[in-house]
């Protein structure tokens, strides 16, 4: 598969799950709890992805991984104190 085409892949599935958790994050307004659980598996579900994106480019090291935990990380928290 063409290099270009399958990083447009990843960009579309990443932003597909992400677009799903949020439906389900708005489906459950009510329940704080499962809101937390669907933000906690958003903030994974994105540094998982950063890790697998870089792996694919042979571009991961250190701190990119640490730049994806943190963003994932700071992201999820900051969301979850808005609920």
């Amino acid at each position: 598969m063409n290099k270009s085409i399958r990083k447009i892949l990843e960009y579309i599935i990443l932003c597909f799950v992400l677009a799903a958790l949020l439906f389900l994050l708005l489906f459950y307004n009510g329940s704080k709890e499962t809101q937390k659980i669907i933000i906690v598996i958003a903030s994974a579900w994105y540094v998982l992805w950063g890790y697998y994106h870089h792996t694919k480019e042979k571009t991961v090291d250190l701190a990119i991984v640490i730049e994806y935990l943190l963003y994932g990380v700071l992201g999820g928290l900051l969301v979850v104190s808005l609920l």
